[in-house]
């Protein structure tokens, strides 16, 4: 079980990625609208701020104009991955593999309503291999999915580790 004391809730921003002057800003900002009215349409809090910035951002390039969607749940990553392997580490099947690079992950049949069988094969970057019934790849794209690697291609964020004060820019 995951502790709670530190869940924290914080406004998530789809800020436009295209300043006031570039001429795909406009598209940009109906995309965000489009967004907005989509998680309205499924009772989601969202709303368009036009002329919106983060707080304390005062970097080129102007980016403005945001779907906000507010009291959007956070959680530490570390802890999380941590309480998960605490969990799985009590079922008496569990296996985890560390520091092992997997170069192939093969599935073979499929088990549908409890009929069938179904088996999983990974080779490792040393030659191993593991079979199991069940493999999850916790990993930011699934070997051997090529559509989901072009798709991730397009959607990829990034993220840049800097030192700021405390406070200055809002955490969001």
């Amino acid at each position: 079980m995951i502790n709670t004391d530190t869940d924290r809730h914080l406004p998530g921003y789809d800020v436009s990625q295209y300043p006031y002057n570039d001429p795909k800003h406009e598209d940009d900002v109906k995309m965000l609208k489009d967004e907005v009215s989509f998680a309205d349409s499924l009772g989601m809090e969202a709303k368009y701020r036009a002329g919106f910035a983060v707080k304390g951002w005062d970097g080129a390039i102007d980016q403005r104009d945001t779907a906000v969607f507010p009291n959007q749940a956070t959680f530490h990553p570390t802890k999380y991955v941590i309480g998960l392997l605490k969990w799985l580490n009590d079922q008496p099947s569990f296996k985890c593999y560390t520091h092992t690079r997997v170069m192939s992950f093969k599935e073979k049949g499929m088990k549908v309503l409890g009929i069938g069988s179904k088996s999983v094969k990974m080779e490792t970057e040393d030659g191993h291999v593991i079979s199991a019934k069940y493999a999850v790849q916790a990993t930011n794209i699934p070997l051997q999915k090529l559509a989901v690697v072009a798709q991730e291609e397009y959607l990829r964020t990034y993220c840049i580790a800097v030192k700021i004060p405390k406070g200055y820019v809002e955490d969001c």
